[in-house]
């Protein structure tokens, strides 16, 4: 019985440990300077839905991408995101929708549709890009505390990019405190 216990709280210490890596990981790099003009804003994927209704965080992301274009810091806009299980659309189609209602022509937006996971994302949307001799220098637009695994990972797979958080968004909840530092602990050790 003593070993039992002995070993469920060494899983436990090495888990919570894990954790606040993870944590710290984000933390540590909160702090974003000026973007500088690129080639292309790519806006992350996120679900289209929330609750059932409109999702506050996708539309900040969006938001953050058409001023940033709007701007002159980039000549396209690339919404990254495929088909969502949880409310049946197709992220990138969403996204599209809201930069044309926030003001951008349809040819200023680049619609990859593919992507399930952050990975995907900067991977897929640099192919586009490339195939549209459009460059390689990314503003990649996501929240927070998403945007220094999304800059990590896109920096392992040799992307030049640069990180524009959106606004937070409140609506996400706590449920990120745990998600987070759990992916950003995978993606440092797949992208190693």
């Amino acid at each position: 019985m003593r070993v039992r216990r002995f070993l469920t709280f060494a899983v436990g210490a090495v888990g919570i440990g894990a954790w606040g890596a993870g944590l710290t990981f984000i933390a540590q790099r909160q702090t974003w300077s000026d973007p500088e003009p690129a080639d292309a804003v790519v806006v992350l994927g996120t679900s289209s839905k929330l609750r059932d209704q409109p999702n506050p965080c996708m539309r900040s992301r969006v938001g953050k991408g058409v001023r940033l274009v709007e701007n002159g810091l980039a000549p396209v806009l690339v919404v990254t995101g495929g088909f969502d299980p949880r409310d049946g659309l197709v992220e990138a189609e969403s996204m599209a929708g809201l930069a044309v209602e926030m003001g951008l022509e349809p040819d200023q937006i680049v619609i990859e549709s593919k992507a399930t996971s952050t990975i995907e994302n900067l991977t897929y949307s640099k192919a586009l890009l490339d195939e549209r001799g459009l460059g390689s220098r990314m503003l990649i637009v996501t929240e927070p505390f998403h945007l220094p695994r999304a800059v990590f990972a896109a920096g392992r797979l040799g992307f030049d990019v640069a990180g524009v958080p959106s606004e937070s968004c409140r609506e996400r909840g706590p449920l990120w405190l745990v998600r987070e530092p759990a992916a950003v602990l995978w993606y440092r050790w797949k992208l190693r």
